[in-house]
């Protein structure tokens, strides 16, 4: 799944079907009109951390962004064959790659933990090359 960065704001009526304002720090992880793959899709119904709707996973840099799917146009549509579905005690579903369900994978990633980003990095490398069209890595 490929899609591209529109905005790096909520308006009003986005706000409004968010329910929370988009972190200053995850919006400084985009780059407007650039194209990003889609590491993870998570479908909120009532987090009182990111708000409610469709969230995506994009990789900025060494990290991971959360944003709002409201803030992207879908480039490729294609769900990734890599990704395991779960489901959340308060209803949310989260489509994550395997390895991003351990615990603390997003704070280990962001604290540079060395076995963390090496998974990240393989990680990556199959998502884009399958986002991308190339199978010899999936």
């Amino acid at each position: 799944m490929i899609v591209r960065c529109k905005s790096v704001a909520l308006d009003r009526e986005q706000l409004a079907l968010v329910g929370k304002p988009f972190s200053a720090t995850q919006a400084a992880l985009l780059e407007l009109d650039k194209e990003y793959v889609v590491y993870g899709l998570q479908f909120e119904t009532q987090s009182l951390i990111w708000g409610t709707g469709v969230w995506l996973q994009v990789a900025a840099e060494e990290r991971i962004a959360f944003a709002p799917v409201c803030l992207f146009d879908v480039v490729e549509g294609h769900v990734s064959r890599h990704w395991d579905l779960r489901t959340w005690e308060d209803g949310s579903v989260t489509l994550w790659p395997p390895s991003f369900y351990a615990d603390y994978y997003h704070d280990d990633l962001t604290a540079k933990k060395k076995d963390v980003v090496e998974d990240f990095r393989q990680v990556r490398e199959v998502l884009e090359r399958e986002a991308r069209g190339d199978k010899s890595l999936t």
